[in-house]
């Protein structure tokens, strides 16, 4: 991703449907500090192809730092159990600008 971008995420479940968790949560941390965190309340749901997607802001980006950003996702079911995905790593872009693109 690129600092300033708005990049879209789309999550896609294998085995478990969207519609049987009791939330699930993205997490982007540099430096082991959180930076981002999404919840399922802040994303669309498409029931059809079992996915959620969601954007980050401008301001959300521009404030990684340039190299790279971990990831990861936990999800919980009705039940309360809680399983967790693997990190992932993405680089991080920089750009020209440090300021915002306004419409």
């Amino acid at each position: 991703m690129y600092r300033g971008s708005t990049p879209v995420y789309t999550i896609y479940m294998d085995g478990l449907q969207f519609s049987d968790l009791a939330n699930l949560q993205i997490t982007f941390t540099q430096d082991h500090q959180i930076m981002i965190e999404k919840s399922l309340s802040e994303m669309t749901v498409d029931t059809e192809a079992n996915a959620a997607s969601f954007s980050l802001t401008q301001e959300e980006t521009m404030q990684l730092k340039v190299g790279t950003v971990d990831k990861q996702i936990r999800l919980m079911n009705g039940e309360g159990a809680v399983t967790l995905t693997r990190i992932f790593r993405e680089k991080v872009e920089p750009n020209i600008r440090e300021d915002l693109i306004n419409g």
